[in-house]
Formats: structure tokens, sequence, C-alpha cells
């Protein structure tokens, strides 16, 4: 078979660069996409402004943070109650969802919730970020130990996801009595991984070094100081946000947590699938 003319050969060579300068370009617009978001949105993506609809609590505090910021206080059940806690959301927040899904069963065990919105969520003011969020929220439980009849130091931490890992570090300074936590990421990067794995435009982002990138909290050393305060935690089997497998890994075999398995439960449901166990430890951290 005759080779083709030189001419046509190289006008063939010339049509190929340019389609491989193409995908070359795409190829590092693509993985340029997650770093910058990682270096300079990551507060934007892990703190959304959330409204999430009305709500029907017994009492509402507004605590300023100044700035135009503050946090947002709900309080559900009697004064009369005996015990007390203090329920730190995920990033999505969605308190109107909890006071008729959660908060009833806990007032029943006789409990008193004070719900935290931080700022951004549920019509908390302004905007959250990692830098201050746990100092936001020491503002939140210093007004609940002014302003309620709840001691802080005498109350139950209860946290969601994002919560889990605000309640442990709130828990070093206000030392309460009691943790229940569910749906627990042990760092931030294994939660960006997931976030990544659930999208297939997204996988391939975690061929990137995450770990280089983001600034991780280890939950495990904060754990461990928290001891001997006693922890609880739930994990569904099918969460595809904080995975079972990780957390699994990390908190199975710590002295001062029990750790409990939800078959078949997801990141969202899993304090639905839990019941009536759920209920049981936390009435059990609250008569400490």
């Amino acid at each position: 078979m005759p080779s083709p003319h030189p001419k046509f050969a190289r006008l063939s060579s010339l049509t190929k660069r340019p389609v491989l300068l193409a995908v070359c370009v795409a190829v590092v617009v693509y993985f340029c996409t997650p770093v910058l978001l990682l270096c300079f949105a990551l507060d934007r993506l892990i703190f959304p402004q959330v409204d999430g609809g009305s709500t029907h609590e017994d009492r509402l505090i507004d605590v300023p943070l100044g700035g135009g910021r503050s946090i947002r206080i709900r309080e559900y059940g009697s004064p009369g109650l005996p015990n007390c806690a203090i329920f730190f959301p995920g990033q999505h927040g969605g308190i109107s969802s909890y006071e008729r899904t959660l908060f009833p069963n806990i007032e029943q065990s006789g409990i008193t919730v004070f719900a935290l919105s931080y700022p951004g969520q549920d019509g908390a003011q302004g905007r959250s970020n990692r830098a201050t969020l746990i100092d936001d929220v020491h503002s939140g439980i210093a007004a609940i130990g002014r302003e309620t009849s709840c001691q802080p130091t005498n109350s139950v931490f209860i946290g969601h996801s994002l919560g889990a890992s605000v309640a442990i570090h709130a828990a070093q300074q206000v030392r309460p009595k009691g943790i229940l936590l569910d749906g627990v990421a042990p760092t931030l990067t294994i939660a960006i991984q997931a976030a990544f794995r659930r999208r297939a435009s997204t996988q391939p982002w975690n061929l990137l070094p995450l770990g280089l990138l983001v600034k991780d909290d280890f939950l495990l050393p904060l754990i461990h100081s928290l001891r001997p305060i006693p922890m609880v935690v739930f994990q569904g089997t099918n969460d595809r946000v904080t995975p079972f497998e990780d957390a699994q890994k990390a908190l199975l075999d710590q002295e001062n947590v029990q750790f409990f398995a939800v078959p078949d439960a997801t990141h969202n449901d899993l304090y639905l699938q839990a019941q009536p166990q759920y209920s049981k430890k936390l009435a059990e951290l609250a008569a400490r």
C-alpha cells in the first residue's frame, strides 16, 4: 500500500495538535477546579446559607456575634423537665425537620432540647466559617447557661454530621456529662472524598492529594482528650456522606466510645432507623 504523500502527513499532524492541546487544557482546568475550590472557597462549600422553613419552638434566643452575624438558639420542652441537651446540626441545618422527627422523642425522655443554628442557618444572620465557628458556638452555649435553667456542663451534647465534629470541639472547653453523635467523619478530608465519590463527574478529583489541600481536624485526639466523658456514636451502614467504614475503623475500639452500627441506615434517616436504642442511650447519658 503506498505511503501517504508527505504534504498530507504534515497536514494530519497539524490538525491533531490543536485537539491534543484542547484535551490537555481541559484536563488541567478540570483538576485545577477542585484545587481552587478547596483553597479559596471551602468555607462557602461547608457552610451554605440555608433556610429550613418555619419552626415552632417554645423559646427563641438570638445571640449577636458582631459584624451582622448571630447564632440562634431554639428551646423545645417545658422548663420543668429534669435534664437538658444541646443539639448541634449538620451543615444544612434543618431544625424544622428535627422538631417534627427527633425532638419530640427527646422531650418524652424528660430532656429539654436547645438546638443551635450557626450563622447562615435557619434564620441566624451572616455566614459561618471554620476560623470562628467554635467561638461562635461557645457564645451560644454561654447564652444557654446565662438565660436558661440548663447548665451546659450538666447537659448532653448531641451532634449530627458536621455537628458531631462541632460538638467534640465544643466539649474541649465545656465538659458535658455525655455526648451522643451520629454520622461522624473522622476528618474533613474523608467527608470531601465521600462527596467527590457521590458524582461520576467528580470521582477523579480523589486522585489529587486532598490531605495536602485541606487543613484537617483529626477528631481522634480530641476524643481521647474527653475521657472519661462517655460518648455514644451511631453510624449507618449505608451512609454515603460520612462513610461507615471510615467511622468504624477510627472509633470502634476507643475505650470511651460506644459504637453502634445501624444496618441499612443512610446519613439522613439514621436517627429514625436507630430508634428506640437512640432514645435509650440518650436517656442513659442524661441520667448520669
